[in-house]
């Protein structure tokens, strides 16, 4: 009997226990304003991505750039005011200019995602201007979770290499428990070159099919838009030390450097203007090299990454003013 009690007092605490971190794990995202709120007018949520948490945009007579992208441009491991649409607007206002940078990327949004995103949620911000701020793997469909109508946190989908057989038992329990959350998670970052070969290895009629509709939708609405093109900040490095650190860091920067060039060449055939971040960021050295605390993740850039990308992306503004020469451009 008295075995019997220490074994069932014994379970009670474990439970509590991964109770109580779960719930801190769930405060954690919270903090970090991520939230995924369901289906949504007609937005499925990508699996490796979570909403952003509602926003309250200022009203006012200052222009409005919205900006679309996937969790680079929301400001994954950086706080989403210090994330580069918001240091880009610091940097117009420090110069005179009142403009309004509103932030609608999604982390884990693919390209059609983020056309969805301007049509079924950015129109009704009444947008001056439109940026997409594409990043390398926006071409890869992103995994789609339905999680129904309740506010759910769901930070990754799991792939079926992530745990093998217990995959399908454990992806139910992802809208529910963040530790389940935080374990994928983990173990997405511990197959990471895995899990990128199938990232770059996505369709590139599947992003042009994206543009298409991007496209369309700033035609329809007679608003200025273009591309913001981001690589992985990792070829900030003047040495490319990281992309030398071995075959597997060599072949991800050859591909990032293979699908600049796709991207380009995919978005100039229909008409679209576009910058790239690149030589920003090989201007600024190593200030953009590395996520802190993270020191294994080339996609996420850390703050000061993030001024670097506010930095291009308002010499790209500036410059696309410049030849546009339009009107319909704002002009703050």
């Amino acid at each position: 009997m008295r075995r019997l009690f220490l074994v069932m007092l014994g379970t009670l605490v474990a439970i509590a226990a991964v109770a109580g971190l779960d719930a801190h794990l769930r405060g954690e995202e919270r903090s970090a304003g991520l939230l995924l709120e369901g289906d949504v007018q007609g937005i499925k949520h990508g699996g490796f991505g979570m909403a952003a948490a509602p926003q309250t945009f200022p009203e006012g007579g200052a222009p409005r750039i919205l900006v679309l992208g996937d969790s680079v441009t929301h400001g994954t491991v950086v706080r989403r005011d210090r994330a580069w649409p918001a240091q880009a607007e610091a940097l117009l206002r420090a110069r005179g200019e009142d403009a309004r940078l509103l932030n609608l990327a999604v982390p884990g949004y693919d390209v059609i995602q983020s056309a969805s995103t301007l049509r079924h949620r950015g129109w009704a911000l009444e947008p001056d201007l439109v940026v997409y701020a594409a990043y390398i793997n926006d071409h890869v469909e992103t995994r789609l979770l339905n999680v129904g109508q309740a506010p759910v946190y769901v930070g990754v989908a799991l792939d079926p290499r992530m745990f093998g057989a217990l995959t399908p038992l454990l992806e139910p329990l992802l809208p529910h428990s963040a530790l389940v959350r935080r374990l994928a998670g983990a173990r997405a970052a511990h197959m990471g070159q895995a899990l990128w070969d199938a990232q770059v290895q996505g369709d590139l009629g599947f992003f042009e099919r994206g543009l298409d509709q991007l496209a369309a939708e700033l035609a329809a609405h007679d608003v200025p838009g273009f591309i913001y093109l981001i690589p992985p900040h990792v070829l900030a490095d003047p040495e490319r030390a990281w992309c030398e650190t071995g075959d597997v860091a060599r072949e991800t920067c050859a591909q990032a450097l293979a699908r600049l060039d796709d991207y380009t060449r995919a978005m100039t055939a229909r008409g679209l203007w576009v910058a790239s971040a690149l030589p920003a960021l090989q201007a600024s050295g190593r200030k953009a090299f590395w996520a802190s605390p993270r020191q294994d993740d080339p996609d996420h850039p850390g703050r000061a990454g993030h001024i670097v990308l506010a930095v291009g992306f308002v010499e790209a503004l500036d410059r696309f003013r410049a030849e546009a020469a339009s009107a319909a451009i704002p002009a703050p």
